[in-house]
């Protein structure tokens, strides 16, 4: 029986995913507490974090981590390329780190001077 397929055809919601959702910081950020890590040199740097600043550090070594499995993979194909994904991935962690640091200074503005 031959189970190749000829076609495959993306629903909407895949599209969405490939297309927008898994270049944003915060499908990532979703996405790296339910991802096994089995290398436990990289396994203990990517940790359980809880503010803006550290969950993006830690998605931006999560980037890194998945960089490297690409590169071992070896995939050699026209169909999908990750290094693309990867610097859109970072391109909206640097944005969203910008944000966060001008957010950071309009909710903690500097100590007031007093007047003599």
């Amino acid at each position: 029986m031959d189970l190749r397929v000829p076609f495959l055809r993306i629903t909407s919601v895949g599209a969405y995913y490939v297309k927008r959702l898994i270049n944003m910081f915060a499908y990532v950020d979703a996405m790296v507490v339910d991802t096994p890590i089995t290398n436990s040199d990289w396994r203990t740097r990517v940790t359980q974090v809880y503010g803006i600043k550290e969950r993006l550090s830690r998605a931006d070594v999560f980037i890194e981590y998945l960089d490297s499995c690409w590169q071992k993979g070896n995939v050699d194909t026209n169909i999908y390329d990750w290094s693309i994904t990867s610097s859109q991935i970072r391109r909206d962690i640097q944005y969203i780190n910008g944000k966060a640091s001008t957010k950071e200074h309009e909710t903690n503005p500097p100590p007031l001077i007093e007047e003599k």
